[in-house]
């Protein structure tokens, strides 16, 4: 399956500027990101970003969808590193799901991603930059020579009660 969107990842590897990018800039949940495309494509590694939602979901476990998709990709032979300014929410499910972290409290995001890259013994090419940040996160990922994924939200959306 590949995704109708141009966009400097195309760039980044090396694709003809007019070709379509075969992974989305943007996803809205991060179940709509095919492991298997990702696989295809080479994609080793995976650098997750998602603040905000950890955030805004600090006393509630991880959602089944996004638990099993991570597993999944684990399955598959994914490594990932989880990026994290603070906080207990996110130690907690990293350490559910064995994904190390790396704190980026007042650290410049591009070596950070290196480090990332570096740890997970890959090229910067093999390895995906999902935040629920961008465009803030953009060039560093660029410049670090990783493809960048802006995440509308890790989790599902939840239904208003009533």
């Amino acid at each position: 399956m590949l995704y109708p969107t141009r966009s400097v990842t195309a760039h980044l590897y090396g694709s003809d500027r007019h070709c379509l990018n075969p992974l989305p800039t943007r996803i809205e949940t991060l179940h709509e990101l095919d492991i298997e495309v990702l696989e295809a494509l080479g994609i080793r590694g995976l650098v997750l970003d998602f603040d905000r939602d950890w955030d805004m979901a600090i006393d509630q476990p991880l959602l089944p969808p996004v638990k099993s998709w991570l597993l999944k990709a684990q399955a598959a032979g994914l490594q990932m590193f989880a990026l994290v300014n603070e906080g207990d929410a996110a130690q907690r499910w990293s350490q559910s799901l064995n994904v190390p972290i790396i704190y980026t409290t007042n650290r410049a995001l591009l070596w950070v991603f290196r480090e990332a890259v570096t740890c997970m013994n890959l090229t910067a090419k093999q390895v995906v930059i999902i935040s629920d940040r961008l465009p803030s996160i953009w060039l560093d990922a660029w410049l670090s020579g990783c493809a960048p994924v802006q995440l509308g939200s890790a989790s599902q959306p939840t239904s208003p009660q009533g």
